[in-house]
């Protein structure tokens, strides 16, 4: 894409899988992350200004947003094999890996909308794991949004923009099956108007544990 070169990279205080970071570099990676937002989507605004799409909270706003990355959003991402750069900033998200920041950028925005429009909710590192489990598994230490209840096990994951955008790319340039589904389908051209939604249902509706647990298991929260 030639709108990327000179797109600010975003960098942790400590690069790696979040699950294996001791507890206070996650930490400090989070209060970066929570320091940088509002710098980070503007950046974001800027760069989509070149695309003529205007950043907006509005409903209409994120139904551009969707055709917008429906339309680019294949490009942002790289083809790995093994673990995920996007999940551990390593290697660093330059060169071919410039788009993983726009993504990074796009999840931040939308998970913004998610809390302006549902106050309870908020951003976390995810640690409701058994300590016994916690190197394996895969979210933990991870960038989350949840609820104010500690007992609902659900959470919002933002990185389910990077696995959108990884399923257009295989889809767009690879002609092929691509190597992961992407549920449920709507979210696959409705990236962002979805992730609110959902989570707006979510966090207004009395769910059972059953219910969230086996939404939780799918990968929809």
């Amino acid at each position: 894409m030639k709108s990327l070169p000179g797109y600010p990279v975003y960098e942790p205080v400590f690069p790696g899988h979040p699950a294996t970071l001791l507890p206070e570099q996650a930490d400090a990676n989070f209060e970066r992350f929570m320091g940088t937002r509002a710098q980070r989507i503007d950046q974001l605004r800027g760069f989509l200004g070149k695309f003529h799409v205007t950043l907006e909270t509005s409903d209409s706003g994120l139904r551009k947003l969707d055709r917008w990355i429906a339309r680019y959003g294949a490009f942002l991402a790289v083809r790995e094999t093994g673990g995920r750069s996007f999940d551990t900033f390593l290697p660093a998200w330059r060169d071919e890996r410039l788009g993983q920041n726009v993504i990074f950028d796009l999840a931040t925005f939308i998970g913004q909308i998610v809390i302006e429009r549902n106050p309870a909710l908020y951003w976390e590192i995810y640690r409701a794991v058994p300590i016994g489990a916690r190197k394996s598994t895969p979210h933990y230490q991870a960038l989350a949004i949840r609820g104010p209840d500690p007992r609902m096990p659900w959470r919002i994951w933002p990185r389910h923009i990077a696995e959108i955008c990884c399923w257009l790319r295989e889809r767009s340039f690879m002609w092929q099956k691509p190597s992961s589904i992407v549920l449920p389908k709507e979210s696959m051209t409705k990236a962002a108007t979805y992730m609110v939604t959902q989570a707006s249902e979510i966090a207004s509706r009395s769910w059972s544990h059953g219910e969230l647990e086996m939404l939780s298991r799918a990968g929809h929260i």
